[in-house]
């Protein structure tokens, strides 16, 4: 069976499973990190719709629906090229909607309101500024009594300055070392992506729109804390970390 690019699932399958291989070697513990939120999602019966912001290739997608298969998932992605790979991947097993999540509006916009959202590796490419604006639109795209779960980068907050530079310290040589013995890395991955043929069209718009980062360092617990109890989320805690990566929950 072929995908949206013409290619055959095996090629689209090669191309997604290298990119899981390059996010493990950044995370190692992003599979039991996933654990953590599906099973947070089924202990609060928030399985019907579950909304995965910054998609990427659809992977996280497509293994919700392995879990959940009565599930309606839908995947938001900003890149043009991971949108095309995430649709050659899911193959219509769930919508892959264009948004850019630092985007005013876009939770209110939405054609569906969801009953859970998770977000992996994701919100680090947004500062504190970005992240309450990104937490204001969670408000408006989850039900009331909706789940949230942020699965990033969150250093340890200060007054413990030493213990937070030990953790992110060890991740970094942890990271260093796995990254040494990967196949590839980030950059050689895309590197590879963007030279198909197929994707031309979806490089020159990934060129034009995915030029810009964020302003400041990524918002810490505190602040992410902060932001989504500021947009109504009635609770908020970090319910799993290993050294500089946690898994926060919210409860709208």
């Amino acid at each position: 069976m072929t995908g949206h690019l013409g290619w055959e699932q095996p090629r689209v399958q090669d191309w997604v499973d290298r990119f899981d291989a390059v996010m493990r070697a950044h995370v190692p513990w992003r599979d039991a990190a996933h654990r953590t939120a599906l099973d947070l999602v089924s202990e609060f019966g928030a399985t019907e719709s579950i909304v995965d912001l910054g998609c990427g290739t659809g992977a996280l997608c497509a293994w919700l629906l392995e879990q959940l298969p009565d599930s309606r998932v839908t995947g938001l992605e900003r890149d043009p090229v991971m949108i095309a790979v995430a649709q050659a991947h899911l193959r219509g097993r769930a919508t892959v909607r264009e948004q850019d999540l630092t985007r005013s509006g876009w939770g209110a916009a939405g054609p569906a309101r969801f009953s859970a959202a998770i977000a992996s590796s994701v919100l680090h490419m947004v500062d504190a500024a970005g992240y309450a604006a990104v937490a204001g639109e969670l408000a408006a795209v989850l039900r009331p009594g909706g789940l949230f779960v942020d699965i990033d980068e969150m250093a340890v907050d200060p007054p413990v300055p030493r213990l937070a530079a030990a953790c992110a310290g060890l991740r970094q040589r942890t990271l260093a070392a796995r990254v040494a013995g990967a196949r590839e890395d980030h950059d050689a991955w895309w590197a590879a992506l963007l030279t198909e043929p197929e994707l031309a069209a979806a490089v020159r718009q990934r060129q034009e729109r995915c030029s810009t980062g964020p302003s400041g360092p990524p918002a810490s617990v505190a602040q992410r804390t902060a932001a989504l109890l500021g947009a109504g989320f009635t609770e908020v805690a970090v319910v799993e970390r290993r050294l500089d990566v946690a898994v926060l929950a919210a409860l709208r």
